[in-house]
């Protein structure tokens, strides 16, 4: 088998590791610089990059790394096409040609194929995926995914993590997006526990989205949203549930179903658990289509993505006890803020104020909350007093406060408009 020349391999383990960094995907550092490892969980900075050796170098593990094995690292390629990628050259050029001559001799055929890529070295799985199903490579790598075979059909291994981070078992996926001999899409790993992916470490800031399936959790990471999390389709096992609660505790979080009744009664689980855990819980109404279709048919699917999470709605826990009240569905539900269980006025004014406004039935003016109303067959501008605003607001509204559960957990429940509230809100 021709191999490549050592002048070649010389010349890539010289090329600058961080102009390699880059190329990859992986995140902007500053050559000499202490950062947190890509590749696993590293709360204190212990990486560094470049330096006279010209390697990854992380004091954790110990592992240091040279352009080439930096490559197939993250690439999960052979040593030629590390190479290749290096120096942005097609394998053919790298080879000795007297090894070359001598193979293509003794194999009586031709030399071997030119490379699919436009680089001139092959895609790896996960480059072709992401170019099959139109998401971004570095969303894909996010999850922590990994190329799997060498030959046809190549995958695309997704790691499945627990509540801790540690990876427990990895779903499948044909890198040129056809199904498998059985017509599944994704297939999990023998002996793989049915758990979550995501980025690991979760980004701590902001809302999480969490998503049926990988395909919806790379459609969001290609629009630009970091912190994502994926449940293993729409059945969710009890390890998964927990490990979600254990992850999303007191976050703010954005559930996306699908649209059939699979993704209903998936809102209904997942919501109800995080709501348990906690969590500040709102979902994107199903269109017709998962996140997946829905974001590939927008021209900008960041502003998409953004807008649908700003307007998703607030998710209700229904009580389910017999005899215990149960909320109404024609009005949209309004939390009334509760500090001890972490809601506050501006929360409950962010979701009331856009919704009265385009009704038209009250208004500021000179710092006061005012109506329309008739006196003596005139309409005029009426001052709302505080007890006025809050039987307004039930007519517009469902009601709702948290109130504390059992075991610990909170549940949403029909109250009445308190005077407190309104006469403090910024009128």
């Amino acid at each position: 088998m021709a191999r490549i020349r050592d002048e070649h391999i010389e010349r890539a383990r010289q090329v600058p590791v961080r102009s390699v960094w880059l190329r990859l995907g992986l995140p902007d550092v500053r050559e000499g610089a202490a950062f947190s490892s890509p590749f696993r969980e590293d709360r204190k900075p212990s990486c560094q990059l470049g330096g006279d050796k010209n390697i990854f170098f992380d004091y954790g593990t110990g592992e240091n790394l040279d352009p080439i094995a930096l490559v197939r690292k993250v690439r999960g390629c052979m040593f030629k096409e590390a190479v290749a990628f290096v120096l942005n050259r097609p394998i053919e050029a790298l080879l000795d040609r007297q090894q070359q001559v001598i193979t293509t001799t003794a194999g009586g055929g031709s030399p071997p194929q030119q490379a699919a890529s436009g680089g001139g070295f092959p895609l790896d799985a996960i480059e072709q995926l992401a170019q099959v199903r139109s998401w971004r490579p570095e969303a894909i790598r996010a999850l922590g995914a990994e190329s799997r075979n060498a030959q046809a059909p190549r995958e695309v291994h997704f790691p499945m993590r627990d509540g801790t981070g540690a990876v427990v078992g990895f779903r499948r996926r044909r890198s040129d997006g056809r199904p498998f001999s059985n017509g599944n899409k994704v297939l999990s790993v023998k002996d793989s526990d049915s758990s979550l992916m995501c980025p690991w470490p979760l980004p701590e800031q902001g809302p999480v989205l969490v998503v049926e399936g990988e395909a919806d959790a790379c459609a969001a990471l290609s629009a630009g949203f970091a912190a994502v999390v994926a449940t293993p389709g729409c059945s969710v096992p009890r390890k998964a549930i927990s490990a979600l609660q254990k992850i999303l505790a007191r976050r703010e979080v954005v559930l996306f179903p699908d649209p059939d009744e699979y993704g209903r009664k998936w809102l209904e689980r997942v919501g109800r658990a995080l709501g348990n855990a906690r969590c500040a819980v709102r979902f994107a109404p199903a269109d017709d289509l998962d996140l997946d279709k829905r974001l590939r048919r927008e021209k900008n699917p960041q502003e998409a993505l953004a807008a649908l999470v700003r307007d998703a709605s607030p998710f209700i826990i229904r009580d389910n006890e017999k005899g215990a009240p149960r909320l109404q569905s024609n009005l949209t539900p309004l939390i009334l803020p509760n500090e001890a269980h972490g809601e506050r006025l501006s929360d409950t004014a962010r979701v009331l104020f856009p919704i009265l406004a385009p009704k038209h039935v009250c208004f500021q003016r000179g710092g006061k909350m005012v109506e329309i109303a008739n006196l003596d067959g005139e309409q005029a501008l009426c001052i709302l007093n505080a007890d006025a605003f809050r039987s307004r607001i039930e007519r517009h509204f469902e009601v709702v406060v948290y109130r504390a559960g059992p075991n610990d957990s909170l549940v949403l429940k029909p109250t009445v408009c308190p005077g407190e509230p309104t006469k403090s809100a910024p009128f």
